[in-house]
């Protein structure tokens, strides 16, 4: 089993204890799950928490793919975007990767969900795993990825998940090549929940990142790949706590 999760790293590279606790399933989600403690979920009006809102994400992710599980209305909503937010011609949906933290090895993987599911868990306790949403190169052939975000507030582009898929991304790009890329572009297309037709935007959510940003990055990484082998559960409270699946058993965040 790998030991970290491509969506989780802002708690593994905060967090000594997130590596090491139990994680706990929090069942549904609904404003304020997390009744414990200093860490509780913001209480925001949803209304009709019917499974259309609860499988938005997973929905549309389906849709923007055009995956054998997509389905209207999102593929409705979706297809008038596709081609012009992921041009076939520069990359690839829905690509799983894996990390391996003491050898810096990247592989990649495309299949179903069961599939990617089970070949993310067959990787090692030295791996980070999480799925790309777009593996691409730009026009220029710079290195690209970008996130689709579907939550209501608009989305960070340069987080600890991102900075991964880029590093990974980059570190294929340049395998075997002498004219390496020494930069890489960071994409979020934000596309917010709602019940009607909605317009995704990304203007403004670029970023250009360095392989300098990307090697400290990637050092982070291995300094919480180590500390995650070793026995240092020491809690550190933060915004990463707010939905920690690891919360209700946490001392520190239990105060």
């Amino acid at each position: 089993m790998p030991w970290a999760r491509a969506s989780s790293l802002d708690r593994h590279l905060e967090c000594p204890a997130a590596s090491h606790l139990p994680r706990l399933d929090r069942g549904k989600w609904e404003p304020g799950y997390l009744t414990q403690g200093l860490f509780v979920a913001p209480v925001v009006a949803v209304e009709e928490r019917d499974s259309f809102a609860a499988d938005w994400g997973t929905a549309m992710h389906a849709a923007k793919a055009n995956s054998s599980e997509a389905q209207d209305p999102f593929l409705t909503w979706v297809d008038p975007h596709r081609e012009i937010l992921w041009p076939t011609r520069l990359g690839l949906h829905e690509v799983a990767v894996s990390y391996d933290c003491r050898t810096g090895e990247v592989t990649t993987f495309q299949g179903t969900k069961d599939e990617t599911d089970k070949w993310k868990t067959s990787r090692g306790p030295d791996s980070v795993t999480g799925s790309c949403d777009w593996w691409a190169r730009l026009p220029t052939g710079e290195p690209w990825i970008d996130d689709l975000k579907t939550g209501w507030k608009e989305p960070l582009v340069v987080t600890p998940q991102t900075l991964f898929y880029l590093m990974c991304r980059m570190k294929e790009a340049n395998r075997g090549t002498e004219d390496p890329w020494t930069t890489g572009r960071v994409s979020i297309t934000h596309w917010p929940r709602a019940k009607e037709p909605t317009e995704p935007t990304r203007s403004g959510l670029w970023r250009q990142v360095t392989d300098t940003a990307l090697l400290a990055f990637e050092g982070e990484l291995k300094t919480a790949w180590v500390r995650a082998a070793g026995s240092n559960p020491e809690p550190r409270p933060g915004a990463h706590c707010l939905y920690c699946p690891s919360a209700s058993v946490c001392d520190r965040a239990n105060g």
